[in-house]
């Protein structure tokens, strides 16, 4: 293989492992939002720290099969067209309050 190809396969590789490490990291947060502040479970309990525990679990294990089983071509197509940002209110002044979303 020449470099320009090899240097390619790199840059991609590169940015999968950081993708990877950024979502990976915030599971544990997001597991913890989902636990206690979604399903309103007291802080402490082995309850709550069990459903923490498999959130997490249930996050790794189901990223690990789609990409191990190939389904990202199931995938929709308006999921790769979603935009982030805020269509409803373009203009700062009208943004919505919390009460409203």
């Amino acid at each position: 293989m020449n470099t320009s190809v090899w240097r390619k396969y790199l840059a991609w590789s590169v940015a999968g492992i950081a993708v990877w490490w950024l979502v990976y990291r915030s599971l544990a947060s997001i597991a913890a939002w989902f636990t206690y502040s979604l399903l309103g479970m007291a802080h402490g309990s082995h309850l709550a720290a069990a459903v923490e525990f498999f959130v997490v679990v249930i996050a790794i294990v189901s990223g690990w099969m789609i990409g191990r089983l190939r389904l990202e071509k199931y995938v929709e197509d308006w999921v790769y067209q979603t935009q982030t940002g805020n269509p409803v209110c373009p203009n700062k002044s009208q943004a919505l309050i919390y009460t409203d979303k």
